[in-house]
């Protein structure tokens, strides 16, 4: 159903590196030792170094403020590009956003980074400290689960996910939210710990973001459609139109989901009521699949990356 893939995070790490040398090549960071410091970084990407997701936060950063024409804020990005500490061991990190555990400052920046049109910052509420223990128990349990019971998704998830962020989700205009990724802050998934799940549905939402992590990971510098970003079209998992790129996120991942579901419920090891679980949600995935799959016939212009993804995921779900 799913082939696994040994490049799984380091596509997305190798742009990174090469960005890195042409930006300190180009000036904008002030300081020699600022430039060196960026290609001895880059060097040690390139030996298989982990980035932190506040890395990517403050590359991106960077690389707006040298296009932009502020070389004194891509200085100032530079350097927290440097210091914001050692690379990681390629572990997963539960972090809730909460007191105890994150500063005001750090919480500001979650909240920037996840924030988007469809996602308000208001919405991304903090986690009482008193609650932070039983919910990082939660989160990991669901890692757990999906470890024990399906793990080719696990490898995949643990190859693009560094950091999974507890929050308390707040809706707006009657509508919520189950979770959220971001390419600026690569490697870290946003989780509404608010929407009563099942353990199954909270693996299967870590498996949902992480799956756009992929994504990111496998195009990190390519399109996947030709298609403009006013065309707007009926999303299978949300209830606004939305752009072709955004369904083909929302496809992508309804095909990961789908495969986590059926481990699950084929794994003779997993207890018979989650294997049922499992065989019901996964019956609705493939509806989901299908119909936005669908849209994507009818209507994307894909390139040759989009197409060669099409195919792949495809072949991950039965038709309708």
């Amino acid at each position: 159903m799913r082939q696994s893939d040994p490049g799984a995070g380091r596509r997305i790490h190798a742009r990174l590196s090469e960005s890195l040398v042409h930006v300190a090549q180009s000036g904008v960071v002030g300081r020699k030792a600022t430039a060196s410091a960026m290609e001895a970084l880059s060097a040690r990407i390139e030996t298989g170094g982990t980035v932190a997701p506040e890395r990517f936060r403050h590359y991106f950063a960077l690389v707006r403020a040298a296009q932009q024409g502020r070389p004194a804020k891509a200085v100032a990005s530079a350097r927290k590009l440097l210091a914001a500490g050692a690379l990681t061991d390629g572990a997963i990190t539960v972090r809730p956003m909460a007191d105890a555990v994150m500063s005001r400052s750090e919480q500001r920046h979650v909240r920037l980074d996840f924030g988007s049109d469809s996602l308000a910052t208001t919405q991304i509420v903090r986690i009482p400290d008193g609650d932070v223990p039983a919910v990082i128990a939660r989160i990991e349990g669901a890692l757990a689960l999906c470890q024990q019971y399906a793990p080719d998704s696990h490898a995949l998830l643990a190859a693009v996910t560094r950091e999974i962020i507890p929050v308390m989700g707040r809706a707006r205009d009657g509508m919520s939210f189950d979770g959220c990724s971001s390419v600026e802050r690569w490697g870290a998934i946003l989780i509404n710990m608010r929407k009563q799940r099942s353990d199954l549905g909270l693996a299967e939402t870590l498996v949902h973001e992480s799956s756009h992590s992929y994504l990111f990971d496998l195009t990190s510098l390519e399109r996947l459609t030709m298609n403009t970003m006013d065309e707007r079209y009926k999303s299978p998992l949300r209830l606004d139109p939305r752009p072709i790129d955004g369904i083909f996120h929302a496809v992508f991942v309804l095909a990961h989901m789908y495969a986590f579901l059926r481990e699950v419920a084929e794994n003779p090891a997993a207890p018979e009521d989650l294997q049922q679980e499992a065989e019901e949600v996964s019956a609705r995935r493939v509806v989901a699949f299908n119909d936005g799959y669908s849209v994507l016939e009818r209507h994307a212009k894909p390139t040759a990356t989009g197409r060669a993804i099409l195919k792949r995921i495809r072949a991950m779900v039965p038709p309708a």
